[in-house]
């Protein structure tokens, strides 16, 4: 029977591998890692004795690819949810603080109330902005159609745009926010609703579900395997090549890399792939039980937003407390002592807690490869999910072209995007949800 081999037990690989095995389709997985979940997993960090996430990350309501997969797993619930579309900031230097309110309906009322925007901004603003993002070229970066000087470009744009793109907004593609913003800020408030992984962490939420429902499915699934090449011969790929073994692969089998960008452009010649790489800082403190009730923000937001500081992103969840820097570059060279230092003063501020960072437990997690530099110039470079290099070979990932910035959302559509590519050539046609494309 034909089988669909799956290269990667990161989100890609385990989007469309459950996609696939819902449908029946015959499916083996491999991962070089010991465990699956790739940069979208949990686990317990013995300096803290806490469950952490290996990074931070922000999921709003509106990612339809997301809800669609946790449904698919049985995980809807599993997510921590603000209870209102609203987003809390304060300037670590000035001590002020404020709160963006999204309006529930589609008609953006909250730009017209001055307690629900943006300080020393007018609805114009908006309108204008959203208007120069929404018709950027492919080529514009940030700085290009945004002036970095204005309130709401230095207090709202900036922040998402880094957060979404990970890259500097000097070189970041601003086009990128376009579908962000349609399928979130431009559809009303009840799409914008903050959210974040649970007390069972990324994993409870993305990763143990998936893989119980493929092993209901008898899915095999192997891992530490390494692939270090791809045999082409005749336009199709016929093996698979792991360290440890050789796996023939059938005239009428499949394959869907979900990979790193490095890796796939080093075992796929002639794929174009992204080159540069942007970093990301994550740091998680474990707050004395005394402190544990000031974590507390406006409305049980579990994010913080944050200006004038090393942190840009506060998540709470407990008693610990996570942050997260993007675009890192700047400091990801640093002893983590001396970044959990930065951070801890900014936590210390904003919560009026007591001590320094030696007194707590802390850990900081450097991703110096966390996800592509977003710039139109590596953007161009994104493959597209059949890249017409073999007849029978498939992609999936946050770095290939699935519309999306390199989030959650776009690796799990690139992984759904693979198994519709894919399940024609085993006797099947995949419905698209409603909803989704």
């Amino acid at each position: 029977m034909a089988m669909v081999h799956i290269v990667g037990c990161g989100l890609s690989g385990l989007s469309c591998a459950v996609q696939l095995a819902k449908q029946e389709i015959p499916i083996t997985l491999y991962d070089q890692a010991g465990h699956a979940g790739g940069r979208c997993r949990s686990y317990h960090d013995t300096e803290l004795d806490r469950l952490v996430d290996n990074g931070n990350h922000l999921i709003l309501s509106g990612n339809s690819d997301v809800q669609h997969f946790l449904q698919q797993i049985g995980a809807q619930d599993t997510l921590i949810q603000s209870a209102e579309p609203s987003y809390f900031f304060t300037d670590v230097q000035s001590d002020k603080s404020w709160t963006v309110r999204i309006s529930p309906g589609l008609f953006p009322f909250w730009i017209f109330n001055k307690d629900a925007r943006v300080p020393g901004t007018k609805a114009i603003d908006y309108i204008s902005s959203f208007w120069k993002v929404m018709t950027a070229k492919a080529s514009d970066t940030f700085t290009e159609r945004l002036n970095r000087q204005d309130n709401l470009v230095k207090l709202f744009w900036e922040p998402l745009a880094i957060a979404a793109l990970n890259t500097e907004p000097e070189t970041a593609a601003i086009s990128l926010l376009k579908p962000v913003l349609r399928e979130t800020f431009l559809r009303g408030g009840i799409y914008c609703k903050p959210m974040i992984a649970g007390p069972a962490g990324l994993s409870g939420s993305f990763i143990d579900p998936a893989l119980t429902l493929l092993k209901a499915h008898q899915v095999p699934i192997h891992l530490n395997r390494r692939l270090r090449n791809i045999a082409l011969e005749n336009g199709r790929i016929t093996r698979l090549e792991f360290t440890d073994s050789i796996v023939p692969i059938g005239p009428q089998d499949s394959i869907v890399l979900a990979v790193t960008a490095q890796v796939a452009g080093t075992l796929v010649p002639g794929l174009s792939v992204p080159q540069s790489f942007r970093s990301i800082i994550n740091g998680h403190f474990r707050v004395r039980p005394r402190d544990a009730s000031k974590l507390r923000l406006p409305n049980d937001n579990p994010i913080i937003g944050v200006f004038g500081g090393t942190a840009e992103w506060i998540f709470i969840r407990d008693d610990v407390v996570s942050t997260t820097t993007s675009a890192a570059e700047k400091i990801v060279d640093r002893a983590a002592e001396d970044i959990a230092a930065a951070l801890w003063s900014d936590i210390r501020r904003i919560f009026h807690l007591e001590g320094e960072h030696s007194d707590t437990a802390w850990r900081i997690v450097k991703e110096k490869r966390a996800t592509f530099a977003q710039t139109p110039e590596d953007v161009r470079r994104r493959p597209q999910t059949k890249p017409g290099i073999a007849s029978n070979l498939f992609l999936a990932g946050d770095w290939i072209d699935n519309g999306l910035p390199a989030t959650i959302e776009g690796s799990l559509r690139s992984g759904r995007w693979a198994a519709q590519a894919v399940a024609p050539y085993h006797g099947q046609k995949l419905p698209i949800p409603p909803g989704l494309r």
